[in-house]
């Protein structure tokens, strides 16, 4: 693990879990284009490091201490979707697998259902 590299992974959270509320969903995706050689679970890392920060830097009622439980649930969501990779033996070690993952899975969404999904999370 690159201590820098999670840094500016949290970096780039924090701010834009900040500066748009309710963007909390679009981190994972966001996190894993912007850094694909990562390791997929330092993804989740820097989701829980986020989620946490906001949890003890703000008061708790605010707009910001509320966007942690999406950080969590985020982070919660993304650990699961890289084991269901795992599990279904598709590419699961780096970011770059858990966009194509989530690319597929949108697209197995869209021929299932015959609506256009852009997958979770926003890919």
């Amino acid at each position: 693990m690159s201590e820098d590299r999670l840094d500016r992974m949290v970096e780039r959270a924090t701010t834009e879990v900040l500066r748009t509320p309710g963007s909390a969903e679009r981190l994972p995706a966001l996190l894993c284009r912007t850094w694909p050689d990562a390791p997929a679970l330092e993804v989740v890392l820097a989701l829980s490091i986020v989620a946490r920060s906001l949890e003890v830097y703000f008061s708790a009622g605010s707009p910001s201490h509320r966007a942690a439980a999406d950080c969590w649930r985020v982070a919660a969501l993304t650990a699961c979707e890289v084991h269901a990779a795992r599990c279904l033996g598709l590419a699961h070690e780096r970011a770059r697998d858990m966009n194509e993952y989530w690319r597929t899975m949108a697209q197995t969404d869209a021929r299932s259902t015959g609506a256009a999904g852009d997958g979770w999370p926003h890919v």
